[in-house]
């Protein structure tokens, strides 16, 4: 992937991360289930940072 793809990727996952963990203590109100979803997700978006890191690593 080109360095200017990566760096928008990276992006769109920095705002997505912040958004998960901004929404965290409102899907603890809400349920377990919900507050689940959201750790899942943001897990999920970690998972893909640091796939991207180790992808561009290996390529240098």
């Amino acid at each position: 992937m080109g360095s200017a793809r990566d760096r928008y990727v990276r992006q769109i996952l920095d705002e997505l991360e912040k958004t998960l963990i901004d929404t965290i203590p409102v899907a603890f109100r809400r349920s377990p289930e919900t507050l689940f979803r959201e750790i899942a997700s943001l897990n999920l978006v970690i998972d893909l940072k640091e796939r991207l890191a180790k992808r561009n690593y290996r390529e240098e």
